[in-house]
């Protein structure tokens, strides 16, 4: 779909073909949060191939910054695939210990108990 094609391939150029997929993936990311539907052609549509897309404001600029990231014009300056899975903007708890991890998971419980309880005591 030409929507999620990055300028190099239109190039010919396929020397980047991970990062034409990092590209598409972060277009697809931009439309599922409200950023599309996406340009089939026309001025938008090379706008966003130079990498300037809306500021998605109802999400964090964390996740702005990288969708940006992974539209950039260059191919050598979007992320890898293994960058992205240990970003912590997209995956949030790998960066956090077992222990960090056990804490929440007992807060939670926690809260569950007391809100568990008041549905008893208004019942």
């Amino acid at each position: 779909d030409c929507r999620y094609l990055p300028a190099e391939l239109l190039r010919d150029d396929y020397s980047h073909l991970p990062k034409a997929d990092i590209f598409a993936l972060g277009l697809t990311m931009f439309e599922v949060c409200g950023g599309g539907p996406l340009p089939k052609n026309g001025d938008e549509w090379h706008t966003i191939r130079k990498g300037n897309i809306p500021y998605l404001s109802y999400y964090s600029k964390e996740l702005n910054d990288l969708i940006r990231q992974m539209v950039h014009p260059d191919p050598k300056m979007r992320p890898t695939s293994a960058a992205l899975v240990h970003n912590h903007t997209l995956v949030p708890y790998v960066c956090k210990t077992k222990e960090q991890l056990n804490r929440e998971l007992n807060e939670e419980k926690f809260k569950n108990q007391l809100l568990s309880r008041q549905l008893v005591e208004m019942a």
